[in-house]
């Protein structure tokens, strides 16, 4: 990570064209996006009492995993980050047509 940095500002340094403060920004958003979304997943799993038979852990971990995708992509599009619209827009076109 550290050397992508480097690289990134050694290339802005010669081009002077690079979005660096737009990608800065979407970063920041995407981490915030993944970090709440684990602890919604995190949250889900640990307050409600799953059932310890494989049906449950089933059960325990699709749910915690579609919420915590829907946190994801709900904050995504809420922070404008234009990757999360496009995958939504992809996944949405794609299951319309069926």
């Amino acid at each position: 990570l550290i050397t992508c940095i480097a690289l990134l500002l050694a290339l802005q340094s010669r081009l002077q064209v690079l979005p660096l403060r737009d990608w800065a920004m979407d970063g920041l958003s995407l981490l915030v996006s993944a970090g709440l979304s684990g602890a919604a997943a995190w949250a889900l799993s640990a307050l409600i009492a799953w059932p310890h038979d494989l049906v449950g852990r089933l059960f325990q971990v699709g749910l915690s995993t579609a919420a915590s995708c829907l946190v994801f992509f709900a904050l995504g599009r809420a922070f404008d980050v234009p990757e999360v619209a496009q995958i939504t827009s992809t996944v949405t076109r794609r299951f319309s047509r069926r």
